[in-house]
């Protein structure tokens, strides 16, 4: 079954003094790679954007590196708490193919949706490869399990709808989760990041305030941060479904 592209409006926001023509050629090669929808707002002003994205109803705002932007990194983590769909950042150079797709998985349902939601882009975007990466915050493993191994996620992501993807489970101990879900992104040559939003309200990323600027402020790797409102129902069903098959079972 072929996989569905999960963004069907995609809004840019152009910010700089003359058109981004890379950043728009960006954001139409994902569109094409759905059918989807794409328009554009050229304002430095992110309450502007904002307003825009909702009215637009967009499933995906897509804008460069928050270097970019006058309030600088910190700009990223206020667009998550407050964006009505899923971000995009693009670093500047970056090309519309994604070949190697990191995706944190975290330790909670939360991070789940983003992992179904990765695993359909890649497909759609004829990737090689899907990295699942876990960063607990431990010094050590615990002796019960070996240091790179976790059987739940292992069995999690072999029972994704992968087409012709390689998969395969990435599991780091850290105090610093920002700094290993970059270092894995940089280990395997990922295009793209994909990171959850919580679903709090204001909604937040599942990171301290020092992760999420670390995060928003490197510029080598795409990001992606998975809104909510990107796991509709039927999917959240099924990761539910899924989570406790595979907690029974290991």
């Amino acid at each position: 079954m072929a996989a569905r592209f999960p963004f069907a409006r995609i809004l840019i926001a152009d910010v700089s003094a003359s058109p981004d023509h890379d950043l728009l050629h960006y954001g139409a090669s994902l569109a094409a790679l759905g059918g989807g929808a794409v328009d554009t707002v050229s304002q430095r002003d992110l309450g502007t954007v904002l307003d825009a994205a909702s009215r637009a109803r967009a499933d995906l705002l897509l804008f460069r590196d928050p270097q970019r932007w006058p309030e600088g990194r910190q700009l990223a983590r206020r667009v998550v708490e407050q964006s009505p769909c899923s971000v995009w950042m693009v670093p500047v150079g970056a090309q519309p193919t994604l070949r190697r797709v990191v995706v944190d998985v975290g330790g909670s349902q939360e991070h789940l949706p983003a992992l179904h939601l990765a695993c359909a882009l890649g497909r759609c975007a004829g990737a090689q490869s899907l990295i699942a990466v876990r960063v607990t915050q431990a010094t050590s493993a615990p002796d019960s399990l070996p240091r790179h191994r976790d059987v739940k996620l292992e069995g999690l992501v072999a029972g994704l709808d992968t087409g012709a993807m390689h998969c395969s489970v990435h599991i780091d101990h850290s105090l610093y989760i920002a700094r290993s879900l970059r270092r894995a992104a940089e280990k395997h040559r990922a295009d793209l990041l994909v990171v959850s939003a919580s679903s709090d309200k204001p909604r937040r990323w599942p990171y301290t305030r020092s992760d999420a600027n670390e995060l928003a402020g490197d510029a080598l790797t795409a990001l992606l941060s998975v809104h909510e409102s990107a796991a509709r129902p039927s999917l959240r069903d099924r990761v539910r479904r899924l989570f406790t098959d595979t907690s029974a079972t290991h």
